[in-house]
């Protein structure tokens, strides 16, 4: 992995579009660009003007993924993560939590239902 950083706007616009299109790019503060060897080729030959910030960078995703698992990361892992950003929002924890006390009053009453059916 390398860290560029476009030089101008018109090649950090032309630049950006070409590796989301076409590749794999993750955007990092003050306009720097985390991006595979295959994706500089692809740049030199559009003549997209870059700027190499640091080589053979291996990303902190590839660090994680390395640490788990030689393939992707674990499904587990990945809803942990969800879980975690997810419930550490005040707002979104109480509308979760009101969901599945919606869900449970409502499993209550089927089963209700069914106990009255039943016993009909």
């Amino acid at each position: 992995m390398v860290l560029i950083k476009f030089k101008t706007d018109k090649d950090k616009t032309d630049g950006f579009y070409i590796l989301a299109t076409k590749g794999v790019v993750r955007g990092l503060p003050e306009n720097i660009f985390e991006v595979n060897d295959n994706m500089i080729k692809l740049l030199d030959l559009n003549k997209i003007k870059y700027e190499v910030i640091q080589e053979d960078l291996i990303s902190e995703v590839d660090k994680v993924r390395d640490i788990l698992t030689p393939g992707p990361p674990h499904e587990e892992f990945l809803f942990m993560t969800k879980s975690r950003v997810l419930l550490s929002h005040p707002n979104i924890f109480l509308s979760l939590f009101i969901d599945c006390l919606l869900v449970f009053a409502s499993c209550n009453k089927l089963i209700a239902t069914c106990r009255m059916i039943a016993i009909a």
